[in-house]
């Protein structure tokens, strides 16, 4: 719960403007892109083949999957996931519990709530497997560009996502916000301005061009910049803000657009 019942027509807060979102703007290229496999061609078209991890395998059931032919590290994903689930990172296959991660994937293959969530709906359910990267430090710094009908805004740095994750907000200029989650802490460590961050507000704004909303997703490893994914609807519409006024905020960035025809069924 968000504090208070959407007004789903009349829209003015993000979280409202998400449910709109979902329920009334339809875009096959919006499917293409949600999907985790489809989202690694339509990267490689768009800016080539290194701007994305390596694709190991993709299956339709946990059951196809031929651990003995897998590197010692890997991520086991599900094409549909969103928030961080339905992920495994592999860094040692030797201590893997094989049985048991067979069945844990085997519980990804009918989410229950694909229906609700916009695209999603249209994604066909599968397993991917992609190589596995990580920072000197071990780390994966995650940046997540806020686009508002094509022009990046503003930056969320993701770190310790599968443990103490903390959440730090930054502008353009790589000058820090005054925002705190209200679901993580504030990271206590500096963050650095990535090498790559120029490179990543142009490509923010090129891939969420065609779209009134996206969260562009990029990690940089190595001094090499991976786009991690584009996300249409962060937190499910459902974010839980410190102040309602930073959820009128947001929503006054969004220009939505008419209602759209919709997709049927398949049409992906």
């Amino acid at each position: 719960s968000v504090g208070y019942f959407p007004d789903i027509e009349n829209p003015k807060t993000f979280n409202e403007k998400m449910q709109w979102y979902k329920l009334y703007y339809n875009d096959p290229l919006m499917v293409r892109c949600i999907d985790k496999i489809t989202f690694k061609d339509y990267i490689k078209e768009m800016l080539g083949g290194e701007y994305v991890t390596q694709l190991l395998g993709e299956y339709s059931s946990a059951d196809d999957i031929d651990f003995d032919r897998l590197p010692k590290q890997f991520v086991i994903k599900a094409n549909f996931g969103s928030d961080a689930k339905q992920i495994i990172i592999v860094t040692d296959k030797s201590k893997l519990d094989i049985p048991g991660t067979r069945k844990t994937i085997s519980s990804w293959e009918k989410p229950w709530w694909r229906n609700a969530w916009g695209g999603y709906e249209f994604v066909q359910p599968k397993i991917l497997i992609e190589e596995y990267i990580e920072q000197i430090d071990g780390q994966v710094y995650d940046y997540k560009f806020m686009c508002y009908n094509g022009e990046p805004d503003y930056v969320i740095v993701s770190i310790d996502r599968f443990k103490d994750q903390t959440i730090d907000y930054f502008d353009l200029n790589w000058i820090k916000l005054d925002i705190a989650s209200k679901k993580h802490p504030n990271s206590k460590r500096k963050i650095e301005k990535p090498k790559t961050l120029s490179q990543m507000i142009e490509i923010s704004r090129r891939l969420s061009e065609p779209f009134p909303f996206a969260r562009v997703d990029f990690f940089e490893v190595g001094g090499r910049l991976y786009v991690g994914e584009l996300t249409f609807y962060p937190g499910g519409g459902m974010s839980k803000y410190s102040h309602i006024g930073r959820d009128y905020k947001l929503g006054d960035k969004l220009k939505l657009p008419g209602k759209s025809a919709g997709l049927k069924k398949g049409q992906n």
